[in-house]
């Protein structure tokens, strides 16, 4: 390379890396794609963003992405900070964007990934607060009422594809937002996806409309206690991807359509095949955040459905080891969590009913929560399984402690929206574990306090009562 001196034909060299690069990445050559890119990069000139703008943009997003894939983030974070002062489009803007957030998530630093996609739509005119109002909420959704007019949900099937490449970013730049913020605010994640929808509606179905729609399904139910319509909305978007064969979203189509969807209206077992074949898929394209979402979702649909324990911990084990190994630090202390669980009731642990061992420790895994806000989603979820151990092995006390310490992570919603869970929108059965096990512990507490303390835990009891009761209505065979 140093003997070409020519600018044509260095920038015509910089070109075939750049295509090398590309074909090696399709084929999951992560490697040799960052050797074919860092040469052609070193390729261009210092005046490259002004003479071949769009190529050493192309180079060095492709670099960003593949260094993602390769685990190197801490140098993707670097390179796509500086890389978007050079964005000079919409387009641009939203596609740096998208690969920024997916760092920030794989990081386990959620509110970074908000404020990178908040920045983007500000560029729209769009200025949200992180933390969006119940009334936000109900207006977003109130408008999509408005916009389907006399048609059924399942005719939005038939409407145009969106073909301005501008929406098209917009929209993936909000399904990104809207990954973000389910571990960040729960308002302001459903009106990411309301949003998403209007899109949808008003430009034409797209590969991402399946993910809205289907990410609105959960926000019809859990936020608004519609699970049918919520159903409705999920088959549409997987039907989106069989009939119309809008395939990028598929993986995460069918992930959330069996774990976050089906569960409220179906059998559990009803939607694992959908979360398998994500898992698969997601696999095969080497989405590592995808693979440990899916196996995540299957390990809580095993243990929900109430399958063999020895074959829970060895899915479990296996999808730690995926995690620990894709450093996707998120997943490795959710799946590290439920193999505690696991383990204990198993009697594997050294007491029963804690879920330290030489692979645990609760206090560390406390001390975490404790300096990271953003851990919210993954402290909920430790809450309820530490609730669930400390209920079987007797201890109602700690048992109850926990169940204090999850009621506020669900964010629960205040009266003017249906009294509802949506910390957890993608874990139906994880709310409802919460509030089963909150329920059986304070009934085993109620018999052995002072009147004013039983007064307490009977009513307590109740609220959770109710709460099942509402979900038996839609989903008797997973809350009856």
């Amino acid at each position: 390379m140093p003997l070409i001196t020519a600018h044509d034909e260095r920038e015509q060299l910089a070109e075939l890396n750049l295509l090398a690069g590309q074909r090696a990445k399709a084929s999951t050559a992560y490697a040799s794609a960052l050797t074919y890119l860092s040469a052609g990069a070193a390729l261009l000139a210092e005046d490259c963003w002004e003479r071949r703008h769009a190529l050493i943009f192309a180079l060095e997003l492709l670099r960003a992405e593949c260094e993602v894939l390769t685990g190197a983030l801490a140098t993707a974070e670097h390179r796509l900070t500086r890389l978007s002062t050079h964005a000079a489009t919409t387009v641009e803007r939203a596609t740096v964007a998208c690969v920024r957030m997916d760092v920030y998530t794989y990081l386990a630093q959620s509110g970074r990934a908000v404020a990178v996609g908040l920045d983007y739509v500000r560029h729209l005119g769009i200025d949200w607060s992180p933390h969006a109002t119940d009334e936000e909420v109900r207006r977003a959704y109130e408008r999509i009422w408005a916009q389907l007019g006399g048609r059924a949900i399942e005719e939005l099937l038939e409407l145009p594809l969106m073909t301005d490449p501008a929406s098209l970013a917009t929209l993936d730049v909000l399904i990104k937002l809207g990954q973000s913020t389910r571990f960040t605010d729960a308002n302001l994640f459903a009106l990411t996806i309301c949003t998403a929808v209007h899109l949808s509606l008003e430009r034409g179905n797209s590969d991402g409309s399946c993910y809205a729609y289907v990410r609105l399904g959960t926000v019809a139910g859990v936020y608004f206690g519609d699970y049918q319509t919520g159903y409705r909305f999920g088959q549409l978007g997987y039907d989106l991807v069989e009939k119309r064969g809008l395939k990028r979203f598929q993986v995460r189509t069918y992930a959330i359509f069996g774990n976050a969807v089906m569960p409220w209206t179906r059998h559990v077992k009803a939607g694992r095949d959908l979360v398998r074949r994500a898992f698969e898929m997601a696999h095969q394209t080497g989405d590592l955040g995808l693979m440990m979402y899916s196996w995540f979702s299957l390990i809580s649909n095993l243990l929900a459905a109430g399958d063999p324990l020895v074959e829970v911990q060895r899915e479990t084990e296996h999808g730690l080891v995926l995690a620990q190994k894709g450093r996707v630090d998120l997943a490795s202390d959710l799946i590290a969590t439920q193999l505690g669980l696991v383990r204990t009731l198993r009697g594997l642990t050294p007491t029963f009913g804690s879920l330290d061992d030489e692979q645990f420790d609760e206090r560390r895994m406390e001390r975490r929560f404790a300096s990271h806000a953003d851990l919210a989603y993954t402290e909920s979820w430790y809450c309820i399984r530490k609730l669930q151990a400390r209920f079987f092995a007797g201890d109602y006390a700690a048992a109850l402690e926990a169940s204090a310490r999850a009621q506020p992570l669900l964010w629960t919603s205040p009266a003017t929206l249906k009294a509802v869970d949506r910390q957890v929108p993608d874990a139906p059965l994880a709310s409802a574990e919460y509030h089963f096990y909150g329920a059986l512990a304070r009934a085993a507490c109620a018999d052995a306090v002072l009147p004013d303390q039983r007064r307490q835990h009977v009513e307590a009891l109740a609220a959770h009562h109710r709460q099942l009761t509402i979900w038996a209505e839609h989903g008797p065979e997973n809350f009856g």
